[in-house]
């Protein structure tokens, strides 16, 4: 009998050491959460692809954010357009690639447009990658008028 009594308690005290030894380490060290990550780009006429028929010399445009590992928020200026911006949407897609939609972010769009996005799995993938870009859109250039390359700095 008296051997079973001791498995008991030995078993009960490894579980309560075990379970404050986890209740220790959550409490002791909490993980942080991830640095912000500055996106800076410029937006131009002469990185669309498909390239525009004619680049539009006054057209250009600033996209800032922060990222914090989830989510994006993020100001858009423009200027120069030759009309209305009808779209500003973030893309999959190289420097000189053209690819699908990721995030749309303003439709119509007004200078400045401020916001905030959440980026999914793919999408962190391809930001960390170099693989996602901001187009803005006009009715003269329904496929892009302004572009820019998303990088993530310090």
């Amino acid at each position: 009998m008296r051997k079973g009594k001791s498995l008991v308690l030995g078993v009960a005290a490894g579980l309560t050491v075990a379970a404050v030894s986890v209740g220790g380490a959550a409490g002791a060290g909490s993980p942080k959460a991830p640095a912000l990550q500055h996106v800076n780009v410029k937006l131009d006429s002469a990185h669309v692809k498909p390239a525009i028929d004619k680049q539009v010399p006054g057209a250009s445009g600033t996209f800032s954010a922060t990222w914090d590992g989830a989510i994006l928020r993020y100001t858009l200026l423009f200027k120069g357009l030759t009309g209305t911006a009808s779209t500003a949407q973030i893309h999959f897609g190289g420097s000189g690639a053209s690819g699908g939609l990721a995030q749309p972010l303003c439709d119509p769009c007004l200078a400045p447009e401020t916001g905030v996005v959440p980026l999914y799995a793919a999408q962190i993938v391809a930001l960390k990658a170099g693989r996602l870009y901001i187009a803005i859109t006009t009715g003269s250039h329904p496929d892009g008028e302004i572009r820019g390359q998303l990088r993530l700095g310090k």
